[in-house]
């Protein structure tokens, strides 16, 4: 009885000695960490006339907040659908036969030891973006796809890694390609000595976009921003004919569709903008002469001040000189003895036309 007790506990023992071993030795190794690329968060789709451009950052992170960013390529899945049929899943969307293009993605370069310049790319060559980079693409919108029947796109974006590691995609992009808002009319351009603006009639539109109509494919004037409003203004610059074209847009979170041109609107401003007058003239008689002085002019174009003599009470003021001084003081020699003199000052600009401004205050002497 007491062997057979004994034996039991010795077969305890070596079973919990076993379990303890066990308990210390590592397990299989654990598969590799395979992060994929993070998510495209900031596609934007814009459709302007015959096309529509997708602009997006390629991730410069791992979905799990991990760098360097694995990612191999950035691929854009297109579909169009009849305006009445239900939106595409994102299942349905991204299969190979929607596949409109795929962006290869550069690992970034070594860090280049202490002197090293790396080389420039070929001149003309076409560079893969690098994690972070900004890209565009383009995708045409046939004359067929245009008009009330025209069906919906829609698009996504998506970073992938390996042959199918995918990150989290964008938001699916939908743009109608049957409607667009309508251009505006009636455009007016007017200016003022600091702005140049245009005004139009915005029909339904709430937003717009303006564009110089000398580069009309060009980034908007007024920013990427759309104007909230009918009227936009620039600085002014004078004597430079200025066109302009509006385009109304709609945008519906990340999608924006930009309407027809309207007709360009077109002005030469012309500076008719006198600079303010001088003020504080001072007039001191001294012998054989009159010494003259005044406030100096704050404007930005201003090109000197002219003083204006007239003899007794000065129904008639004539300047003294034939350009105009930079000085704000000036001495009048030529004067004669005992004569009674009035004096005023003007501001002339710098403009062809020199525009003068407004007479200052007038000062009455006779010269000793």
């Amino acid at each position: 009885m007491i062997a057979a007790i004994r034996a039991g506990a010795a077969a305890a023992a070596l079973l919990v000695l076993a379990w303890s071993a066990a308990c210390g030795k590592s397990g299989p190794p654990l598969p590799p960490l395979r992060p994929v690329p993070g998510r495209i968060a900031d596609a934007a789709l814009q459709k302007i006339d015959d096309r529509v451009e997708i602009r997006f950052t390629v991730p410069a992170a791992n979905a799990d907040g991990t760098t360097p960013a694995a990612i191999e390529r950035v691929e854009i899945y297109g579909l169009s659908q009849p305006a009445a049929t239900p939106a595409p899943t994102l299942a349905q969307l991204t299969v190979p036969k929607n596949l409109k293009s795929r962006v290869n993605v550069r690992r970034p370069p070594k860090e280049p030891k202490e002197g090293e310049t790396p080389p420039p790319p070929p001149a003309g060559a076409t560079v893969d973006p690098l994690p972070g980079d900004v890209r565009t693409f383009q995708d045409a919108v046939a004359a067929t796809e245009r008009g009330a029947d025209a069906p919906t796109r829609y698009y996504v974006v998506v970073g992938v890694t390996g042959r199918e590691r995918r990150g989290p995609s964008s938001p699916i992009m939908a743009v109608p390609l049957a409607t667009e808002p309508a251009a505006p009319t009636d455009l007016v351009v007017t200016n003022d000595e600091k702005e140049i603006k245009v005004s139009w009639s915005p029909g339904s539109a709430t937003a717009f976009r303006v564009y110089d109509a000398a580069s009309p494919e060009a980034p908007p004037i007024s920013g990427a921003a759309p104007v909230q409003g009918a009227e936009f203004a620039a600085p002014v610059v004078f004597d430079k004919e200025r066109c302009f074209i509006v385009r109304a847009v709609t945008v519906t979170g990340a999608t924006t569709v930009v309407g027809p041109p309207s007709a360009p609107a077109c002005a030469t401003p012309l500076d008719t903008f006198p600079p303010p007058a001088p003020d504080e003239l001072r007039a001191i008689p001294e012998d054989g002469a009159v010494a003259l002085s005044w406030n100096a002019v704050t404007a930005a174009d201003l090109g000197g001040y002219l003083v204006l003599r007239g003899d007794g009470s000065g129904d008639t003021l004539l300047p003294l000189m034939t350009a105009a001084i930079d000085a704000t003081s000036y001495r009048d020699t030529t004067v004669t003895r005992g004569q009674t003199y009035t004096y005023v000052v003007v501001a002339v600009d710098s403009s062809p036309k020199h525009n003068a401004s407004a007479h200052s205050n007038r000062q009455t002497v006779t010269v000793r």
